[in-house]
C-alpha cells in the first residue's frame, strides 16, 4: 500500500488549489527534482539579471530592479520547498528552501531604498521572521546590523512587530515595559493577535 504524502492528508479544497500551483507543473517536468527546478530558475534569474542594465527606459534604479529580480528567486525557493514538503514530506529540503531564501531576501534589501517600499522602514520584520523559523542566525544578526531601529514608518500593526521582534532579539530590557504595553492594549483580528500575543510571551518569560 502506498504511504500517504502530506498532500494526501489535506481537505480535498485545498489538495485541489496546491495541484492548480503552476510550481507544481515544473515539478513534475523534472521528475520530482527540486533540485533541478531550483536550478531551472536560478538560470533564469541570472539572464534577467544580465539584462538589467538595458532596461534604461525603467524609472527604477538598477538597484531596485535587481532586488526584484531577488524577491521573484525567493518567493520561488519558498513555494518550491513548501511543494517538495507537500509531496514526499521531506522537512530538510523545506528547512533548506527556506533557507536559500531568507539569504536571498536579504541581498535583495541590499539593494533598496526606503523609496521601494513606499518609504516604510519595518517590512524587513517579515523576513527575519522567516529567518528565525529556520534558526538562519547569521542572516538574523546582518538584518540587525542594517536596521539596528526604531522603525516609525508604515502599518502601525507592521512598525509595532518590527520594534518588538527587534526588542527581543537585541535583548533591549529598557524598551520592554512600553513595548509590552503596546502590544497588549492594541487591537488586532485573531490572527494578528497571536502573533502580539506569542511576543508578549517572549518578553515575559512565559
Amino acid at each position: 500500500m502506498k504511504a500517504q504524502t502530506r498532500l494526501d492528508l489535506l481537505p480535498k479544497k485545498d489538495r485541489e488549489a496546491i495541484l492548480h500551483l503552476k510550481a507544481l507543473d515544473t515539478y513534475r517536468q523534472n521528475s520530482g527534482d527540486l533540485a533541478v527546478v531550483f536550478k531551472e530558475d536560478f538560470a533564469h534569474f541570472l539572464q534577467g539579471c544580465e539584462s538589467l542594465s538595458n532596461q534604461s527606459h525603467s524609472s527604477k534604479s538598477f538597484g531596485e530592479l535587481f532586488a526584484s529580480s531577488v524577491f521573484f528567486m525567493a518567493s520561488r525557493c519558498i513555494q518550491g520547498s513548501i511543494l517538495n514538503r507537500l509531496l514526499t514530506d521531506d522537512p530538510l529540503v523545506q528547512v533548506q528552501g527556506i533557507r536559500l531564501a531568507t539569504r536571498l531576501l536579504y541581498v535583495a534589501d541590499l539593494g533598496i531604498t526606503p523609496a521601494y517600499s513606499g518609504g516604510c522602514d519595518c517590512l524587513h520584520v517579515w523576513n527575519v521572521l522567516e529567518a528565525l523559523a529556520v534558526c538562519n542566525y547569521p542572516v538574523i544578526e546582518a538584518y540587525l546590523a542594517r536596521h539596528p531601529g526604531p522603525a516609525s514608518k508604515g502599518h502601525p500593526f507592521t512598525v509595532l512587530l518590527c520594534n518588538a521582534v527587534t526588542a527581543i532579539l537585541t535583548i533591549d530590557v529598557a524598551s520592554y515595559a512600553e513595548i509590552l504595553d503596546r502590544l497588549k492594549s492594541r487591537p488586532a483580528p485573531n490572527y494578528d493577535k497571536a502573533m502580539l500575543l506569542c511576543l508578549v510571551a517572549a518578553i515575559e518569560g512565559n
